[in-house]
């Protein structure tokens, strides 16, 4: 035996052994980056000693003697649990995720850098209530007596190898910035509507979107400016990550009670599936006020919950309240733009964006008389809309008097819908539409927002900046906007759907999403009338029938099974009941057929903008196969014409080819072992073995459009398609007749952001079997208990 390999396997143990010696080390020092729940801890900032119990979920009761001492408390335990998220979440804010993350976040920080979100925090604070700001530094201080203490970081900070800066009330404030874009994305409309010119006619755009009013000509400089427009939108489509893009979903409603007596409230705002999540749970007490609900990490107010005579919950309104302008660049001196009153200067910063283990890199920021070039984050921007134009942002949420924080704090203080609804005078972005019930009985909605009047046009197209014809003028007077209390009927209801009839007086939106999820909702809530209470809404929230089924099925099974595997899809379907139910096989095979009918469809016509289109819509579906046929024949195959009962029965073998690949044996196939729930870490995900230790899963029940909501993946290879990737991220419902302890929640996800505890991931199963648990306060059994006292002097 060579000597060199006799003394490598003599040694080989030893490394190994070290290595595991190494590993065990590790792990336990890094245990050490979980939170303090029992004994005590000083925090300077308190004035009078408070009390944090901690139940089996790890949800906390804070019990403090002032609404400042709760606040500070509450910033020390968003710290010990989700530090990590918290500053990710800043860093992506203010474009400084490259200082710690490298090169490959560059182009996000370019973008996040352009839309400066960090200065507008930092101007907003003027803009602010005292109590607001008192509330964001008590929060703020609460923080950093943690980061004092010099803990044991969790272990993003070791692998980036960096050490978190102290919080301050700004850092709080562009929280609810990254919200307002994660909840409003019609810009990206506009460039996917760019795009789709490239390749289609006015009345082929306008049947991709089947609730649109009349569509307007686009007002292009020529040609050329629209091919590279085209170009540009692909490339900033794809420049935010998944987690910022705006999806559109949440259910909600409000109920009065026929006799009288405190109202009703559930919610359940979607959003997309991740670990750690968007919320959590805390329970305040104080002798002013008592708060049951979710909190933000990064936020000291509580954004969907109740107190002990106020309920609210959100959904998003699914206005435009976001507008692209074309300028146009002096040619002879590039320091200015065309408006209509001649040239005006850009006005301009530079930005230096530190790259980790990288050369810095420099921006010069534009901005213009509607907003910032957002082009400018497009790396190849100087060739594109033109030599001599650039792209530029219009939106209200890039205005530093948003005073937005106040109204969510005077909402948490409020005693009755009639206060809230005073309160949501503050509100400016974005817009949501907020639902209220009180302890008296009454229910109340109102969407709140700076909603922008434009001269011409409904915002669904980039506009020419320079002629002033799309300019607003203004936005709607708030006295206007949406809003009802205890309507007639006793019962609100919201999934998204179209808020206004034709009679409003102001666009809020060109198109509105289907009206499904909220007919289903009116629909259980007419079966439980005289029966209603908080578990008849806790199985409503829980509802898995499928819309899509509803609208569809029928139609599908009329085109005759050419084969016998074909006939055999058919008799599961016309046995199926159409509730996505994750043990069934049906909801997989009806999936997977209109999925492939979609592509069939679809695919060939829209090309590269197909992923915007790839969760099959049954009204496009129907249309084509009934009204508008010329879709059925593949643009690709020139020698023949395809029919849609073709497309139809080929859709289904392919349907069966896929699953088949997939699942082995038909009778094998469940839905649930495709519609999986991932909770993806934002740094883990991206580390092969670490993303199979800290990425919770669980297949699931639901479709894209059931009540309980199971928004599926159709972009991901085969192989891995229809993961649940958004859905109810929370659950909650509120009786008002009865006190906070008797709500109910669910996360989809923890309490903790640390891989290392038992609460990472930890409600994920509870929250798939529709599970649900109170914040009962001293009621709490086995509670850990940790007191927080001012400083020993």
């Amino acid at each position: 035996m060579n000597r060199f390999v006799k003394w490598a396997l003599l040694a080989l143990p030893v490394i190994l052994g070290g290595a595991a010696i190494v590993a065990v080390a590790g792990y336990f020092y890094l245990r050490q980056s979980l939170p303090q729940t029992q004994g005590t801890a000083e925090l300077p900032a308190l004035s009078a000693e408070v009390e944090v119990s901690r139940g089996e979920r790890g949800i906390p009761t804070i019990r403090a003697q002032s609404m400042a001492d709760a606040y500070t408390a509450l910033g020390y335990l968003h710290a010990q649990d989700r530090l990590w998220q918290m500053d990710f979440m800043r860093r992506t804010a203010e474009g400084r995720l490259s200082e710690v993350a490298g090169q490959g976040t560059v182009g996000l920080d370019r973008f996040m850098r352009i839309l400066d979100l960090g200065d507008l925090a930092e101007a907003q604070l003027q803009h602010l209530n005292d109590r607001t700001v008192a509330a964001l530094e008590a929060y703020s201080a609460g923080v950093n007596a943690f980061l004092k203490t010099d803990p044991v970081l969790p272990l993003e900070f070791h692998i980036l190898d960096y050490a978190p800066e102290a919080w301050t009330p700004q850092d709080s404030l562009t929280w609810l910035r990254l919200m307002a874009m994660q909840l409003s994305g019609n810009y990206r409309e506009e460039l996917t509507r760019a795009g789709l010119r490239q390749r289609l006619d006015d009345a082929q755009i306008q049947f991709l979107y089947p609730d649109s009013g009349a569509d307007q000509a686009t007002t292009l400089a020529d040609a050329a400016t629209g091919a590279a427009l085209g170009q540009m939108a692909r490339q900033l489509a794809d420049l935010l990550p998944a987690r910022l893009e705006p999806r559109d979903a949440s259910n909600a409603w409000a109920l009065q009670r026929p006799g009288g007596g405190g109202a009703l409230l559930a919610n359940d705002p979607h959003l997309g599936l991740r670990a750690p999540g968007h919320w959590y749970l805390a329970r305040i007490e104080t002798p002013e006020r008592t708060l049951v609900g979710a909190t933000a990490p990064g936020v000291p107010f509580h954004i969907l919950g109740r107190n002990r005579d106020l309920a609210w919950g959100l959904t998003t309104t699914h206005s435009d309240t976001q507008d692209l302008f074309i300028e146009r660049v002096d040619p002879e001196n590039p320091s200015r733009y065309r408006t209509p009153d001649g040239w005006d200067t850009f006005e301009t910063t530079t930005e230096t964006i530190q790259v980790a283990e990288g050369e810095p890199v420099e921006l010069t920021v534009r901005r213009t008389r509607h907003g910032p070039v957002i082009s400018d984050s497009v790396e190849a921007a100087r060739t594109l809309a033109g030599e001599n134009q650039v792209v530029a942002l219009a939106w209200p949420a890039l205005r530093a008097d948003d005073t937005t924080p106040d109204a969510i704090y005077q909402v948490n203080a409020a005693r009755s819908v009639a206060d809230a609804l005073r309160a949501m005078r503050n509100a400016n972005a974005p817009q949501q539409n907020l639902f209220l019930a009180d302890s008296a009985g009454d229910v109340g909605l109102i969407a709140a927002a700076r909603v922008p009047i434009r001269k011409a046009g409904d915002g669904t197209l980039p506009r020419p900046g320079w002629t002033g014809e799309y300019d607003w003028t203004g936005t709607i007077p708030y006295d206007v906007l949406p809003r009802v209390r205890n309507p007639a009927s006793g019962r609100l209801v919201n999934a998204n759907n179209r808020l206004v009839g034709d009679d409003y007086p102001y666009l809020l939106a060109a198109h509105w999403p289907p009206p499904w999820r909220a007919a289903r909702i009116d629909r259980l809530l007419d079966q439980a009338e005289g029966s209603a209470d908080i578990a008849a809404m806790e199985r409503i929230l829980l509802d898995t029938r499928s819309p899509k089924a509803e609208m569809l099925l029928d139609e599908l099974l009329s085109h005759a099974p050419t084969n016998t595997r074909q006939g055999a899809a058919h008799q599961l379907l016309r046995r199926w009941d159409r509730h996505m139910n994750r043990d069934e096989a049906a909801p997989l095979v009806f999936t997977a057929w209109i999925d492939n009918l979609n592509r069939a469809l679809f695919q060939d016509e829209l090309a590269g903008q197909y992923s915007r289109f790839s969760q099959p819509d049954p009204r496009m579906i129907l249309r084509a196969l009934n009204d508008r046929t010329a879709w059925c024949d593949d643009t690709g195959t020139t020698e023949r014409t395809e029919t849609c009962t073709g497309q139809v029965t080929r859709a289904l073998d392919r349907a069966i080819d896929q699953l088949n690949a997939r699942f082995g044996d038909a009778e094998s196939w469940r839905w649930g072992d495709a519609h999986v729930a991932r909770f993806p870490h934002p740094m883990f995900s991206r580390i092969p073995v670490l993303n199979g230790l800290f990425t919770p899963q669980v297949g699931t029940s639901g479709g894209d459009e059931t009540v309980n909501r199971g928004g599926a993946d159709y972009d991901a290879p085969v192989e891995q398609r229809y993961s649940h990737v958004h859905g109810p991220t929370l659950r909650m419902v509120h009786d008002l007749s009865k006190p906070p302890e008797s709500s109910v929640f669910m996360l989809s996800d923890g309490q903790s952001g640390n891989p290392l505890s038992p609460h990472f991931g930890g409600l994920a199963q509870a929250w798939r079997d529709g599970e649900f648990l109170k914040l009962v306060g001293s009621g709490q059994e086995d509670a850990h208990t940790l007191r927080l006292v001012p400083e020993v002097n």
